[in-house]
């Protein structure tokens, strides 16, 4: 099984954990990847809920979202803190 990518758009398989989430034969689109060792993992857009999922639970379809449309383009910074070695 191929991984899929950041924005894929993915039809979601009936499967006990999609049934339980109640998102089965819905659509959607990976907006976050979890992998280490052997875990794979998916955070799924469905309707503006996002769902953590495995493989198993989704299918890609090789198309993708732009990343525009989630992701204005807009930032902030954020300083980092400085602090003194002495207390008081």
């Amino acid at each position: 099984m191929d991984k899929l990518g950041f924005f894929e758009v993915v039809d979601v398989v009936e499967t006990d954990r999609t049934a339980g989430l109640g998102i089965q034969g819905a659509s959607g689109f990976v907006l976050g990847i979890a992998e280490e060792d052997d875990y794979l993992g998916y955070l799924i857009v469905v309707d503006g809920e996002t769902y953590n999922v495995q493989p198993p639970d989704v299918r890609g379809t090789g198309r993708h979202v732009p990343r525009e449309s989630f992701y204005r383009g807009a930032a902030i910074t954020v300083a980092p803190e400085e602090y003194s070695d002495s207390e008081g």
